[in-house]
């Protein structure tokens, strides 16, 4: 099997990493907004 992508084991946790910080901090922002539409 050809691999296009190949990343070393560090490399994908970086990119893991990275990516989960950015959900949670999406997260964060859509529950502010929420509260802000709830408390109206």
């Amino acid at each position: 099997m050809n691999k296009p992508y190949s990343f070393s084991n560090d490399q994908m946790n970086g990119i893991v990493e990275e990516t989960y910080s950015r959900i949670i901090k999406e997260c964060e922002n859509l529950k502010k907004k929420l509260i802000v539409q709830m408390s109206r």
